[in-house]
């Protein structure tokens, strides 16, 4: 048991089981496809290396199960729900598989150094690479390409990156995000930026109130716009989170705001953190920055909420909430009186930029 220095520096990993689960089974995937690649001539080894790799390599499918029931273990704890969402999104266990094998060398350097023979210059793995690792059959490494396309869930919803767009090219380097090492380490899931971070209790009656004053939407995989001045916006959007007792990330002069690329970073880790993004678009086209948070909404199950001072129509859908704030506040403002606590500071505020 460490203790004392030792303890200090080397604390004991939340997700401890895990990351050995999952270092475990990168080692044979590696030794695996090494033994491979010796019989077939790409690697130059001893017959005792062979052999030794081989017997390794043969335990992968053991270790795929027993780094599938840890993952399951943490993601049923408390402390495990970021690993929830992520499996939520890497619903198969094979998209599980291809997860881990990238992770495996971001959590310890000894695993980097073994797959040197099959690994980029900088480290990090190719796409080829990863299906080696993953399966010895042609064909089913073909079926497991299909999990790295831009549409599928692990690009899709931004657990994966790969450094050329379009389908997954074998020589085509690819990476986990960031959101995705956190979740296994049990670490919190930060955004990719400096945010000014609003975080909520639920208040008592707070949903009912905003709903029957019009004030509706903040909702996974949904866009909400709050139109209207930059006071206004901002004090309804604290209202509808206190309402769901979310948090959010707010994000104010967005430079890439009509950049999908851009959207999809930050409603992957949004959505993986738990929490809604609030993003002020004041000056971008809003119906172009509409379509594209709709979009990455759907695809991410993102709660996304733009704020604007663009006039706009409003709108009660599945998928686009449009609140003009005039209505909504002078709706609100009549029922100050039923509110309490956070709401109704809330409310007095807006009361004087009325």
């Amino acid at each position: 048991m460490a203790s004392g220095w030792t303890g200090a520096l080397e604390p004991r990993p939340l997700h401890e089981a895990l990351g050995a689960a999952i270092v475990d089974l990168a080692r044979a995937a590696g030794a695996r496809l090494a033994a491979r690649d010796a019989a077939s001539g790409f690697l130059t080894l001893s017959s005792t290396q062979r052999t030794t790799l081989a017997s390794e390599g043969e335990h992968f499918t053991d270790r795929c199960g027993a780094m599938l029931e840890a993952w399951d273990v943490v993601a049923a704890a408390p402390t495990g729900q970021a690993m929830a969402r992520v499996g939520r999104i890497a619903a198969t266990q094979e998209e599980r598989v291809l997860l881990a094998l990238l992770v495996a060398g971001e959590l310890e350097r000894a695993i980097g150094k073994a797959l040197r023979f099959c690994a980029a210059p900088d480290g990090r793995l190719s796409v080829g690479a990863l299906l080696d690792l993953a399966s010895s059959s042609p064909l089913s490494r073909q079926r497991l390409a299909g999990l790295l396309h831009p549409a599928a869930a692990l690009r899709g919803q931004g657990l994966l990156e790969v450094d050329r767009p379009g389908a997954a090219a074998a020589s085509s380097l690819i990476t986990v995000t960031a959101p995705v090492l956190a979740a296994v380490r049990g670490e919190p899931v930060g955004p990719p930026d400096v945010v000014d971070a609003l975080a909520h209790r639920p208040e008592p009656g707070a949903a009912a109130l905003l709903d029957r004053c019009g004030l509706r939407g903040c909702h996974p995989g949904g866009v909400t716009v709050l139109s209207g001045p930059r006071p206004r916006t901002l004090a309804l959007a604290h209202l509808a989170l206190l309402a769901r007792g979310r948090a959010a990330w707010m994000v104010a002069g967005a430079p890439a705001a009509t950049t999908s690329g851009w959207w999809r970073t930050w409603a992957s880790h949004a959505t993986l953190a738990d929490v809604a993004l609030v993003v002020a678009v004041e000056g971008a086209p809003l119906d172009q920055v509409t379509v594209i948070a709709r979009t990455i909404a759907r695809a991410t199950d993102a709660t996304i909420v733009l704020l604007t001072d663009a006039s706009a129509p409003a709108v009660d859908g599945e998928s686009l909430t449009v609140v003009p704030c005039a209505p909504v506040v002078e709706a609100l403002l009549t029922h100050r009186a039923e509110a309490t606590g956070l709401v109704r500071r809330v409310l007095d505020a807006l009361a004087g930029t009325s």
